[in-house]
């Protein structure tokens, strides 16, 4: 899974584990 930028990684992380799966986060992480 890909966001719009890095810039919005520190926001997207926060906002992960509260609308997405903790397992989302561990992709998002990975990247």
């Amino acid at each position: 899974m890909h966001f719009t930028g890095k810039a919005n990684l520190p926001d997207t992380t926060a906002l992960a584990p509260k609308m997405a799966s903790p397992q989302r986060l561990r992709s998002f992480q990975n990247r």
